[in-house]
């Protein structure tokens, strides 16, 4: 085995510098510091290899270089590569703080976040890797420096730099390739080896949440097939090598036996004797060029459209990971299991896709996570259909950086939500997200896996007002069919449906009169087939008010007050306790009607609470989930102010809604309240009503990645007609 003798000595150099008052008191240095490496074994191709080592030198594709100071942000520096590549050089201004540290990152695409409570930054190693005859992929080559902690900005500094990765370079002997070109290899383990990790400011490994277990390399030849892989002793594990070809893949599992040292810097060399190996069909996914070649249970994997990546098991707290892949003619052969594999599915209205993971990992539907609330560039999963998990497919260019370059091929994936919902990919983070539409990152394409598509009976029938109270107003609903089956629809009370029969999807429109009696009206909506599924008919129900009955409401009076915290149920905010009135109060002592969705929720006599030590007293709506109450009385009203308490500040995540037709809430305000140790923060809210209105319903939901605590949620009068 060949080892690295590397080395890395960094000078720094004062160039210039000055003083600034950072408002403390404390007088700091801005200094220029010039760093140098000079050794003929840094970073990053690797040279021809004598009887000791293989030399590694400077590329000219190393143009930046990640750093930080301090572990408190990530900075890039411009390098500068010497023409017998044997040094580089970089120069970064710093402000002086009470202690300096500096930790260094090449490539520096491959330090992605650092973390200075945890004294802990990551690094990437990348799932897809370009082989050259003697070395690696030189993205793939991460390399770290940490300087030794100083009181004061140094003048000089000396950095050795150290392998993060530790490399494989295999060998393939006796292999017949029964006339097929080599597309790419593949290399599985049973422990993680690509993705993204941490180091600590000691150099310790740890691993991250969003790591891989197989590369995908595009070799040169198949003699010398070199890749990078995360610091991970494999020793006693299995470890799977495939060559995948346009004609099928071989395949071979490597019992490595312990006792073979893997660490960061060194070569593993691995001779795969494929003698017997018979070649097995590959598994084939062809890309897709309209949406018409899209069909109900397709299995489809999401890919860059211009770059070996596609959209991966991992998932990150906010995106999902890129993971390598290999892209031939319009075709992806053999697939690691690190590629996430989508199912199609009906998304919320007919003509729109529900993308359904279902690798194993982080199984669920794809939803563009920030498409409400516009918090961030999010994807993650979830277990219902919403609009944020019903996508809109088209192919074309989208965006002014597509147009530039057009493709017909590229899909344009866009949730039905109005902010970053555009599922796109981030060639720097390798990440896959949803993004705004004048996003500046790259667009994807589609393949499906080859096969005939499923035309089996299906069918089913749903509506937004289904179970829900409208007001006595006349209404258009929509009626969503769904299915490849022939169908009939018909409704009663007096109402009309535009269509009553059809074959496929469809929207119907559901017709409903003014209801002029003071007696609520109820319609059935009814959708049936003949065909041979289960089941074979879904009916929708519309309740519709009746005029109301004048009740005495006046300016100033709560149409409905509820109020779980306070310091008899050991409330954990002390600014909330004020608030400990406790129970619920309705205007003329309506009945009202409770429930809640999400995670951890309880339901009592009273309300929907989440069970906190003990406790089921304090409400607290987990992310995406939501508590509702429905028959609030509002006759008379025209206006009145929604407000209530929780324990967190960010705007906008909280969201307050109504299904009740001519009911309109505004804009969300915020005031605050501290008992000195803790804060409460007051949301309030206008609230409209349309003339005619008997009662309403009322939802709140945590659109927050938190737990919240919610109390004394009230409506208050403030305009009568």
């Amino acid at each position: 085995m060949k080892k690295f003798v590397l080395f890395a000595a960094f000078a720094a150099l004062v160039l210039s510098s000055c003083t600034k008052e950072n408002g403390t008191g404390f007088e700091s240095n801005v200094r220029t510091v010039e760093f140098t490496a000079s050794s003929v074994e840094t970073k990053t191709v690797f040279g021809t290899p004598d009887d000791a080592t293989y030399p590694t030198l400077w590329s000219e594709n190393d143009s930046k270089i990640g750093l930080t100071m301090n572990l408190a942000k990530i900075l890039e520096a411009d390098v500068t590569v010497s023409p017998d590549h044997k040094t580089a050089s970089f120069a970064y201004e710093f402000e002086e703080a009470l202690t300096n540290q500096f930790v260094v990152v090449n490539p520096y695409v491959a330090l992605k976040s650092v973390n200075s409570s945890a004294g802990t930054f990551m690094m990437e190693v990348p799932s897809g890797q370009t082989s050259s005859a003697t070395s690696p992929d030189e993205r793939a080559q991460v390399m770290y420096g940490i300087s030794s902690v100083t009181s004061n900005l140094p003048s000089k500094v000396n950095l050795t730099l150290k392998h993060a990765v530790e490399y494989l370079h295999i060998s393939f002997n006796n292999v017949n390739l029964d006339g097929g070109t080599v597309q790419s290899v593949g290399i599985s383990s049973e422990k993680n080896i690509a993705g993204r990790f941490f180091f600590t400011l000691d150099g310790a490994y740890q691993e991250g949440s969003s790591m891989l277990k197989s590369i995908s390399v595009i070799p040169e030849n198949l003699n010398d097939v070199w890749c990078a892989i995360a610091p991970v002793d494999l020793s006693n594990s299995l470890l799977t090598v495939s060559i995948v070809t346009d004609k099928g893949s071989l395949s071979k599992t490597l019992d490595i036996p312990s006792g073979h040292e893997f660490k960061p810097g060194k070569i593993f060399k691995l001779s795969v004797n494929m003698d017997g190996i018979t070649m097995k069909e590959s598994v084939e996914y062809q890309l897709v060029t309209s949406a018409d070649a899209l069909h109900w249970g397709d299995k489809v994997i999401i890919v860059a459209a211009d770059y070996d990546f596609a959209l991966s098991t991992a998932q990150n707290t906010n995106n999902r990971s890129g993971t390598g892949i290999a892209k031939g003619d319009g075709v992806i052969l053999d697939p690691s299991e690190s590629v996430e594999v989508i199912q199609l599915g009906d998304g919320l209205v007919p003509g729109t896709w529900s993308l359904k993971a279902i690798g194993g990992v982080n199984d669920g539907y794809l939803y563009a996570a920030a498409g409400i609330n516009n918090a961030g560039n999010y994807l993650r999963t979830w277990d219902s259909l919403d609009e944020q998990t019903s996508w809109n497919i088209s192919f074309g260019d989208f965006t002014d950086a597509d147009k530039e370059t057009p493709d017909a091929t590229r899909a344009i994936i866009h949730a039905l939500t109005e902010k970053r919902s555009l599922l796109r990919y981030n060639l720097e983070s390798n990440l896959f997200s949803g993004y705004n539409d004048n996003t500046s990152t790259f667009p994807v394409k589609i393949y499906r896996l080859k096969g005939t598509p499923d035309s089996s009976p299906r069918f089913s029938a749903s509506m937004p007002s289904d179970g829900k109270t409208i007001s006595t107003a006349a209404a258009e609903l929509p009626v969503y069919v769904f299915g490849n089956v022939s169908w009939t629809a018909s409704v009663t009370g007096g109402a009309s449906l535009d269509v009553t029969s059809g074959k496929g999807p469809a929207t119907l429109t559901l017709s409903i009169p003014e209801n002029t009696t003071t007696s609520a009206k109820e319609f059935k909506v009814t959708v049936s087939t003949s065909a041979s599924v289960s089941p074979k008919s879904y009916t929708l129900t519309v309740t519709q008010n009746g005029v109301p009955a004048s009740i005495d409401v006046k300016v100033g009076d709560v149409l409905y007050f509820e109020n779980w915290a306070g310091a008899a149920d050991g409330s954990t905010n002390g600014a909330l306790d004020k608030y400990a009135m406790g129970g619920t109060k309705v205007l003329g002592n309506a009945s009202v009607v409770y429930s809640a969705s999400g995670a951890y929720t309880k339901t009592d006599a009273n309300a929907n609470c989440k069970l906190i030590s003990g406790r089921d007293e304090t409400l607290l709506i987990t992310p995406k989930g939501s508590m509702t109450v429905s028959g609030i009385p509002c006759a008379g009203v025209k206006s009145a102010t929604l407000s209530y308490v929780i324990n967190r500040s960010q705007t906008g995540k909280y969201v307050p809604s109504s299904t009740t037709d001519g009911v309109t809430i505004g804009s969300e305000n915020q005031d605050s309240e501290t008992d000195g140790t803790s804060t409460a923060y007051i949301l309030s809210f206008p609230v409209s009503f349309e003339s005619g209105l008997s009662t309403f319903d009322l939802t709140i939901t945590n659109n927050h990645s938190a737990n919240t605590r919610f109390t004394n949620i009230q409506v208050v009068v403030t305009e009568i007609y």
